[in-house]
């Protein structure tokens, strides 16, 4: 039910054709299988121990594990998550990208700021 976001954020408009083309890039080497296992492990202890970390007071536990029953449903969805999240295998990863990053769900969505007075951004 939720939207799967690749983004960027660009420092210099000029660049925008490049950086499109390497998440393109990216994206279809996923597709294609091309998962490396140590980075797939690396990206999961990373948001583990992030969003743990992240966790510095109370009222950040109660809001984290309110979000996860939120969404998930029950009272231990956190760890449900969590459980989940280390058990991802790159296969899997493989077979998620060629169901849905796919070119018809892809949606390209551009904000531009306007430019200042001075005619740059």
């Amino acid at each position: 039910p939720y939207l799967f976001p690749i983004d960027a954020t660009l420092q210099d408009e000029k660049h925008r054709a490049a950086v499109d083309a390497t998440l393109r890039r990216d994206v279809k080497a996923l597709v294609d299988g091309k998962v490396d296992a140590a980075r797939v492990k690396a990206i999961q202890d990373h948001l583990r121990y992030g969003l743990l970390m992240g966790m510095d007071t109370p009222r950040d536990v109660a809001i984290d594990l309110a979000f996860y029953a939120g969404v998930m449903g029950p009272p231990d969805a956190l760890a449900s998550y969590l459980k989940q999240l280390g058990a991802v295998t790159p296969k899997q990863l493989t077979a998620f990208a060629k169901k849905y990053l796919i070119d018809s769900n892809l949606t390209a969505l551009t904000l531009t700021p306007k430019p200042a007075a001075g005619g740059t951004p």
